[in-house]
């Protein structure tokens, strides 16, 4: 049975090759139709572990299945994943899109992770490029690694960053939700208007619009 809906996982990743569309909800939405039916953790696992080829030159697929995962993930009826992208070849971005799973990925990833996540919880012991949790509604975002730009547009929910921190602009753009960085901070905090709170470790450093405390201090 494991095998069967690896293969069918596989059958609706080559099929799911034909949407180029550019946007991501069309996508997820398509992705979900190609997806017939809640598959199990395992299949899941050894598929994205094993089996993803990200340079698929005869279906040309589109630069990060990031999407076709989350879709996968979230139409399962399994709640945790672990995922292992140490041995890949490129960083995938849009991981976790809509998430509302438990999931821990080894390895670096690319941008957008936990875009629009709407609950559940994302381990990444790795680091991650721009902008993670993009639009997210609710749900927690860990980081145990390196990231830029966190908190650009969130809007609920929780993003942990346990590693070292610079940016000439923490907490622009954040709209709500809140922020926690563990490690050591660089730069400055934003002088624009931002909604949500914001922790350097146990310290309640800013909450919406006003920064109480300034890095150093």
């Amino acid at each position: 049975m494991a095998d069967n809906s690896l293969q069918e996982i596989i059958k609706a990743y080559h099929e799911s090759h034909y949407c180029i569309d550019g946007n991501d909800e069309k996508q997820y939405k398509y992705y979900r139709k190609c997806i017939s039916q809640s598959f199990p953790r395992d299949a899941i696992e050894e598929f994205i572990n094993e089996h993803l080829d990200i340079h698929d030159e005869e279906y040309k697929f589109s630069p990060d299945p990031g999407i076709f995962i989350s879709a996968l993930i979230n139409k399962s009826k399994e709640e945790r994943f672990n995922l292992n992208f140490r041995e890949k070849n490129k960083d995938i971005s849009i991981l976790g899109y809509r998430n509302n799973k438990i999931i821990t990925i080894e390895g670096n990833v690319g941008s957008h992770l936990g875009k629009k996540m709407e609950s559940g919880l994302i381990t990444l012991n790795g680091d991650c490029l721009h902008y993670p949790g993009m639009r997210m509604k609710d749900g927690t975002i860990i980081i145990n690694g390196k990231t830029p730009s966190a908190g650009l547009y969130v809007e609920g929910g929780k993003i942990i960053v346990n590693s070292d921190y610079e940016d000439i602009s923490i907490g622009q753009c954040l709209l709500g939700g809140t922020l926690v960085f563990n490690g050591e901070l660089s730069g400055k905090f934003t002088s624009y208007g931002f909604r949500g709170e914001i922790y350097h470790k146990d310290r309640l450093v800013g909450k919406d619009g006003v920064i109480f405390h300034k890095i150093g201090e």
